[in-house]
């Protein structure tokens, strides 16, 4: 054997440490790519039955006293719901 030869050479001349690093980033990469997939998956999934749930309140308001009481909403906020198709409304016993 000659000194300083290098013992992982093939006989065509390539490294096997090299060709192997090489096959095992590659399946390293292969893998996280497919977890990547699958989490990006997984997370779009709906796992819900269609059915929605009740609108819960922004504001609690106790209760006033006096004969009439009235919120007035921003003209813009308004225009933005109803560009979204949504309707300002009261929930629960309020009139």
């Amino acid at each position: 054997m000659v000194v300083g030869a290098n013992p992982f050479l093939t006989a065509s001349g390539y490294d096997v440490r090299e060709i192997i690093m090489n096959k095992v980033s590659r399946v390293v990469l292969g893998i996280a790519a497919v977890a990547t997939i699958g989490v990006s998956l997984a997370a779009c999934s709906s796992s819900g039955s269609g059915s929605k749930a009740a609108a819960k309140p922004v504001a609690d308001i106790a209760a006033l006293t006096g004969q009439d009481t009235a919120v007035k909403l921003d003209t813009n906020f308004v225009a933005a719901l109803t560009s979204l198709k949504l309707t300002p409304g009261v929930v629960g016993t309020a009139k």
